[in-house]
């Protein structure tokens, strides 16, 4: 298979958008914007990390992520801090 220069590989997956509802201990507890009755949650300090801020910061913080399917899960990669004044 030959892909043209400047041709882009679709992935499966899509961008979810997340908002942090709470820490409790070193855990971040967060939703998907578009599906609150769903609960992730994950260290608090690497989320943090991910987003380049700090964990004070992170109750009410809005993120994004590529959520892709894996055999056993999802992977979330590439997170971006979304500003309030794009949500």
């Amino acid at each position: 298979m030959y892909l043209q220069e400047n041709a882009q590989v679709q992935k499966p997956g899509r961008r979810v958008e997340h908002v942090v509802t709470e820490l409790r201990g070193a855990t971040a507890h967060y939703e998907p914007v578009d599906d609150p009755a769903r609960q992730f949650k994950t260290g608090a300090t690497t989320l943090a990390q991910n987003l380049r801020i700090t964990v004070a910061e992170l109750v009410g913080s809005r993120f994004s992520c590529w959520v892709e399917p894996v055999e056993y899960g999802v992977f979330r990669t590439d997170f971006r801090l979304v500003a309030q004044s794009d949500a």
